[in-house]
């Protein structure tokens, strides 16, 4: 059977008549990231109900251009550039970007995305905590 000839006699079906499976939107191998970001929401709105306003508008948006992304990959038209979605992360957004990662499988395999994506979460967190430290003195 290693002939190919299987392949030739078993037709797949084309991709509009198969079934999408389905993938849990969380799963437990999300909670090491999930509850970091929670925690990072809670600590912000301890700090200031404003940082924690901005994450989540910030966390939205870039929730949201992942999903264009995504929608324009789809129906190969112009796409929303890395450098783009990056700055999202980096200003805040990182919390709904790795949300719409997940939701999407978008942006889950090109491996120099994934390490510059996991860099301007650090920078997130780094500018975040810059930030506290200057208004707290």
């Amino acid at each position: 059977m290693g002939c190919g000839i299987d392949q030739i006699l078993i037709r797949r079906p084309s991709a509009k008549y198969r079934r999408p499976h389905a993938k849990p939107f969380m799963n437990t191998t999300a909670l090491p990231v999930i509850l970091p970001a929670a925690y990072l929401i809670a600590v912000a709105a301890a700090v200031s109900p404003k940082l924690a306003a901005a994450y989540l508008a910030a966390g939205a948006i870039s929730f949201f251009l992942y999903r264009r992304d995504k929608t324009a990959a789809v129906r190969q038209q112009r796409r929303i550039p890395e450098n783009a979605l990056h700055t999202a992360d980096l200003l805040g957004g990182w919390v709904g970007a790795w949300a719409a990662r997940h939701r999407y499988r978008h942006k889950t395999a090109k491996t120099s995305f994934i390490t510059v994506f996991w860099l301007s979460v650090a920078g997130n967190a780094a500018l975040t905590y810059g930030i506290w430290r200057l208004t707290r003195i």
